[in-house]
């Protein structure tokens, strides 16, 4: 695999590759994927971004022709966070990722929380919070935190939200592969949306809760889940897809 042998070059032990290899699959099973389902259900469930998604994103598709195949490339290097798809993932992700990040405290540290009140964190604690709790928190996000409003996400200051914002952790400890994994989630979600037709037999699926250790919650198992029905449409019939980018 590619990454193995970039590893290599960088002097990475061959046990340690392994280990790695690990946790790349456990992030795309436990992260990725389930944050991609998410993004889809939470579009599909609001035909009115599904429709604002299709015009917005047709023109970063070319059309070419190879073997006699028509090939339809989006441009992956175009998106960023003004396409509606973006904010959508963005705020899917706020919604399940119900992850913990924990901190190893280097020296004595005095916090503020939002009210105001100081917290002394003496050197050689571990901290561990839950995401989750700044993710739904109506402090930060508003009384209507628990809905879906990619519009949260259309003007990306650095306020409270965007501190309060961090499902890839945070600081100098971000997620080495959070651009891969957006990259891969967007790339199929807008695929979908340009080429599909989708129908959801549940129209109102719901995030569950995430088991300890499962950074993204799964659709709950009391019958909160539901069949699909995907069609291609029309005109699109006959493409291949690539995701492309500079």
């Amino acid at each position: 695999m590619a990454h193995a042998t970039i590893a290599r070059e960088h002097g990475i032990a061959e046990d340690q590759i392994g280990v790695n290899g690990v946790a790349l699959l456990y992030a795309a099973t436990t992260n990725t994927i389930p944050s991609a389902y998410w993004l889809v259900v939470n579009v599909w469930q609001h035909p009115e971004l599904v429709k604002k998604i299709r015009e917005e994103m047709q023109p970063l598709v070319g059309f070419s022709q190879r073997d006699g195949v028509r090939v339809a490339a989006l441009d992956m290097s175009q998106l960023n966070d003004r396409h509606l798809i973006v904010q959508c993932c963005m705020e899917s992700i706020r919604l399940a990722n119900q992850t913990v990040d924990a901190r190893h405290v280097l020296r004595d540290t005095i916090f503020t929380d939002s009210a105001g009140n100081k917290h002394l964190f003496r050197a050689g604690a571990n901290i561990i919070w839950s995401v989750k709790t700044m993710h739904h928190s109506k402090n930060v996000w508003g009384e209507d935190a628990l809905e879906f409003d990619p519009s949260r996400f259309g003007d990306r200051k650095r306020d409270r939200r965007g501190q309060a914002y961090a499902p890839f952790g945070g600081g100098t400890h971000l997620c080495p592969g959070r651009e891969f994994a957006y990259a891969a989630i967007l790339g199929f979600a807008t695929i979908l949306v340009l080429g599909f037709n989708l129908r959801l037999e549940n129209s109102s699926i719901r995030v569950g809760k995430a088991r300890l250790g499962e950074a993204t919650a799964k659709p709950p198992a009391d019958g909160g889940r539901g069949g699909v029905q995907i069609s291609r449409r029309g005109g699109w019939e006959d493409v291949r897809w690539k995701l492309t980018g500079s």
